[in-house]
């Protein structure tokens, strides 16, 4: 039981940092598909504060 506490609370971490860094350190690389987007669609992605 408490290996499945600690393996969630690992998770919500994992996860919490990539969120930070995606919408704070705008770490967009992340972001499946954003690297092959066209500069169009990125700015677009961007203005739309998709991310």
């Amino acid at each position: 039981m408490i290996g499945l506490i600690v393996t969630l609370i690992i998770m919500v971490i994992i996860f919490g940092l990539l969120g930070w860094a995606i919408r704070y350190k705008e770490a967009y690389f992340l972001l499946s598909g954003f690297a092959t987007m066209t500069e169009a669609e990125q700015k677009e992605f961007l203005e739309n504060r998709y991310p």
